[in-house]
């Protein structure tokens, strides 16, 4: 079936038509059935990823939803399973569907970021405040900002083309990550190179390490302060000290 946006894999199929006039072959030897063929392949090779990242069953107490200037900045924290890159990736200001579960149970299934300028992270934190608050303890999310190299979310995507069984895909992968149905033995197809993420939880203790080291950083800028004023003071008295011996040596 064409996909919705179907200049590109036109092209190519336009390069294969021209390749194969260039061969000696005339219009008249490509059939519609050999067109057809052609256009599905190079249709084949174009896969629009609808979900680009996911992270599954993930924990609320693991997110740290008010930042300061000890912790930083709110987070949703991840690393991608299976990397051998290092580093994590905040999907705070990730956009995309998400799910909530009160001891693994689908409670609710929302979305950010699709119709408005909301985020999964801002969302999911109103969740903490309304109704539902107290009513789910893990989020499941399928994102469509891809992670860049640097371990930034890329730009929001203003569409993405897709065929219908391409779609269908997606929404029953969604579905049977989201509500896990006993009957279905096969996960989600989401099509390739869709990364799953691993949840990296919010640590209490490296809060109070943040905190202790912001501590010690404050007190030494005091002792530093405080050591600049004596060495001040100090400077002054032997300049006093030197004025009085010069004065000295002018009276004799």
């Amino acid at each position: 079936m064409a996909p919705v946006h179907g200049w590109v894999p036109l092209c190519g199929y336009m390069v294969e038509y021209m390749r194969l006039r260039k061969a000696n072959l005339t219009s008249s030897d490509i059939g519609q059935k050999e067109k057809d063929v052609l256009l599905r392949k190079h249709t084949q090779k174009i896969r629009p990823k609808l979900i680009a990242n996911m992270g599954l069953f993930w924990r609320k107490n693991d997110v740290l939803w008010r930042g300061n200037r000890s912790k930083g900045q709110h987070c949703i924290m991840g690393r991608q399973r299976g990397a051998k890159t290092k580093g994590s990736v905040n999907f705070w200001h990730q956009t995309g569907v998400y799910a909530l579960y009160a001891d693994y149970k689908l409670v609710y299934v929302g979305q950010a970021g699709l119709g408005d300028k909301a985020c999964i992270g801002a969302r999911l934190f109103r969740h903490t405040k309304d109704d539902l608050a107290g009513r789910w303890d893990m989020f499941s999310w399928f994102g469509f900002r891809q992670v860049k190299s640097n371990n930034e979310l890329g730009a929001k995507k203003k569409r993405a083309g897709a065929t219908w069984p391409q779609l269908a895909d997606v929404l029953e992968g969604v579905l049977i990550e989201v509500a896990e149905p006993p009957q279905n033995s096969q996960k989600g197809r989401f099509g390739p190179g869709v990364k799953r993420y691993l949840q990296e939880p919010h640590s209490e203790e490296r809060d109070d390490i943040a905190r202790d080291l912001l501590q010690l950083s404050r007190k030494f800028d005091r002792a530093e302060k405080q050591r600049q004023k004596h060495f001040e003071r100090i400077t002054h008295s032997l300049d006093q000290v030197k004025e009085l011996a010069r004065k000295a040596r002018a009276k004799n």
